[in-house]
Formats: structure tokens, sequence, C-alpha cells
């Protein structure tokens, strides 16, 4: 090695690129198709069949789902969409809770609409 210099400069340049592209390759689609959109949408059946049991239960697996991807959506996301996604949330909760169907409902078609607009995280 004549010039370790540039070797370590060449080292530099390809982890720096690795890193850069590593964030939009370990991004997760946040759709309806995953799984907070699939709970979403066994919680609207529920709902719909009056199963508030059941819609308490699944809705409280919604809100853990959404915290543990809270933390990565918030570094690639609009702080806004992910205020109204919670007070979506809570506003379902509450639906559930007094047995609300048109406030349940309500709820999560605004849910579903703000993690389409969120696309990935």
């Amino acid at each position: 090695m004549k010039n370790p210099r540039g070797v370590l400069l060449v080292l530099l340049v390809l982890l720096g690129a690795a890193l850069g592209s590593a964030p939009s390759f370990f991004r997760k689609p946040l759709t309806p198709e995953g799984d907070v959109g699939r709970t979403m949408r066994a919680t609207l059946e529920a709902v719909e069949a009056g199963d508030w049991q059941r819609a308490e239960t699944l809705a409280e697996r919604l809100d853990e789902q959404w915290n543990r991807i809270r933390t990565p959506i918030a570094v690639n996301s609009d702080a806004t969409a992910i205020r109204d996604f919670e007070k979506e949330l809570a506003t379902l909760r509450a639906a559930i809770r007094f047995e609300d169907e048109k406030a349940a409902i309500t709820a999560l078609a605004v849910m579903t609409t703000i993690i389409e607009d969120l696309g990935t995280y």
C-alpha cells in the first residue's frame, strides 16, 4: 500500500454512500395493508357488527402498534399528521367506550386517510 490515505478516503466515501442510502432502504410502507391498517379494518368490522368488547381490544392493539412505529414516523413525517392521527385515535377509543358507531367509523376513516398520506416510515 503506497497510499493509505487514498484507501482510507475511498472507504469513508463508500461508508458514507452506504449510510446515506440505508434510511430509504429500511423504510417500511405505512399503508392500509400494514399492521396498523389491518387492525384498523378489523376494528371497523367490530364496530359495524356492534361487538364493542372486541372493538375495544382492537383499539388497544392499535394504540400499541402506533406507539411502536410512532418514533420512526416522527423522524420522516409531518408532526401535524402525527398529532392528527393521535387525536383521532383518542376519539376512536372514546367512541368505542360510549358505543357511538358514527363517531368510531368517522375516526377510523380519518385515520385511514392520515395513514395513506404518511406513506413510509
